[in-house]
């Protein structure tokens, strides 16, 4: 103690000291540099005093972990002593039964005449022995767990003391690493940024190379060929009773051109001075529909036998096939595309291809209308569908309408025309019992049977 004291700070030196009964020499210690223990230094206290002085300064040093010791041993002992008492208890108990099996076996001894009595009285009693027995060893145990529980809490008590240390050194590294994380993120930050300046400068390089690129590559283009694909590929057979056919099933020129006069608002929102493309004009109502209405429109048709009846209408038409004579049309050049009982022509793939084609050449909030048979309709998709030779397959209106959305186009919209009038059904009696079950039915033959004979699909390009 007397080494603590001369090691320590001199503050606490002087405060320690302050504790003595007497008056101690400090300059003592600090001039001469002698040992506390010396007896020099406590020259001036009395006989025995420097013993108590010791003492006290000891007991304060070690009274703070003394008292937290002193109460856990004083809970212990207690326990001890309520588990010795019941130890006791049962062992004054225990010797209660023994004197009492030592009566019985004196009794048994002298009054043999009474051994079944007795047999079943020391039954009785080495029962009650067991169950002394056992309760004295369940106490036992108990004591033990006790004692157990009592060495594991002294030990967790040591390992507290040793984590306050402990926990002060974690925060004080996580304090220094939270420090070196926030230095990191600068860090980071400031070369992300860097880099990001740095892709700038590199992406709007790579634009104007294929800025630079797209240009020559058009110039490529226009030295090319021009690919001989069609999407409809004619039959001069076909082509000489084609307009016969269509007059037959389709029906005349002026009751295609009432039929079409649907679409007359569709072109009253078209972009300025852009032309409409009729896709497959045929004879060209349409055609002369927009002329009436002073919308520049031309056609393209591969069947060269409408001729005649486009010059005497004096309308604008090309006779070539749609995808070559797109892929040469200016990109985002006309303000309409149409396509009347066309697309049932055209396989999947040709179809595809013709809407990615309609795509690039229409302008920005350009026109598509394609109008073909419904096959919702039974009658159409069974029968009359089959009366044009050159279709390829019916096109369910879903279906159309998701291969149009699918390519980019915009506010697709689906629009289904009766073209003759609903077949008369027999008149029910509205009293009748079964009038109710047989207007359901009637409801779905209108509905599948003759329902709507055409739809069109209409959207927009964005």
């Amino acid at each position: 103690m007397y080494s603590y004291l001369r090691r320590s700070d001199p503050v606490v030196v002087m405060a320690l000291l302050s504790a003595a009964p007497g008056p101690v020499s400090l300059a003592q210690i600090d001039n001469q540099g002698a040992e506390l223990s010396d007896p020099g230094l406590f020259a001036d206290l009395r006989p025995g005093q420097k013993r108590r002085f010791v003492q006290r300064l000891m007991l304060k040093l070690t009274w703070p972990v003394m008292r937290t010791q002193i109460d856990y041993n004083r809970a212990a002992l207690e326990q001890l002593t309520r588990t010795q008492s019941r130890v006791d208890s049962l062992e004054i108990k225990m010797n209660t039964v023994i004197s009492d099996l030592e009566h019985h076996s004196k009794t048994l001894t002298r009054h043999e005449a009474f051994a079944l009595t007795g047999e079943r009285l020391s039954t009785r009693i080495e029962l009650a022995q067991e169950q002394a027995f056992a309760r004295i060893t369940q106490s036992a145990g108990a004591t033990q767990r006790q004692m157990s529980d009592l060495a594991v809490d002294l030990e967790a008590l040591k390992r507290a003391l040793d984590d306050e240390h402990f926990e002060e050194r974690r925060l004080e590294e996580q304090r220094l690493e939270e420090q070196r994380f926030d230095s990191s993120r600068v860090e980071i930050q400031n070369f992300v940024e860097s880099r990001l300046v740095a892709y700038s400068r590199d992406i709007a390089e790579v634009r104007q190379r294929l800025g630079s690129i797209d240009v020559m590559l058009d110039g490529v283009r226009s030295t090319l060929p021009e690919p001989d694909v069609m999407l409809i590929r004619p039959d001069s057979r076909m082509d000489t009773i084609y307009g016969a056919l269509e007059a037959t099933f389709r029906g005349s020129s002026a009751l295609v051109k009432e039929r079409l006069g649907s679409y007359s608002e569709d072109f009253k929102d078209l972009p300025e001075g852009k032309r409409v493309l009729d896709v497959g004009c045929g004879r060209g109502e349409l055609l002369e529909m927009l002329k009436d209405a002073g919308i520049p429109a031309y056609g393209i048709e591969v069947n060269a036998t409408y001729a005649p009846e486009w010059e005497a209408a004096g309308l604008d038409v090309l006779v070539s096939d749609v995808a070559r004579h797109l892929r040469t049309v200016q990109e985002r050049s006309l303000a309409a595309i149409t396509a009347i009982q066309v697309v049932e022509h055209l396989d999947v793939e040709a179809l595809l291809e013709f809407l990615d084609i309609a795509m690039r050449a229409l302008a920005p909030g350009g026109l598509l209308l394609l109008e073909t048979p419904n096959p919702a309709n039974l009658t159409v998709g069974a029968n009359s569908f089959y009366l044009d030779p050159s279709h390829e397959r019916p096109l369910p209106a879903e279906l159309l309408s998701f291969l149009v959305r699918s390519r980019g186009f915009a506010d697709v919209e689906v629009r289904y025309f009766e073209r003759e009038e609903l077949a008369t059904l027999p008149e029910l009696d509205p009293k009748s019992e079964w009038a109710a079950d047989f207007e359901a039915i009637q409801d779905v033959l209108r509905r599948y049977l003759f329902g709507p004979q055409d739809y069109a699909v209409v959207a927009r390009r964005t």
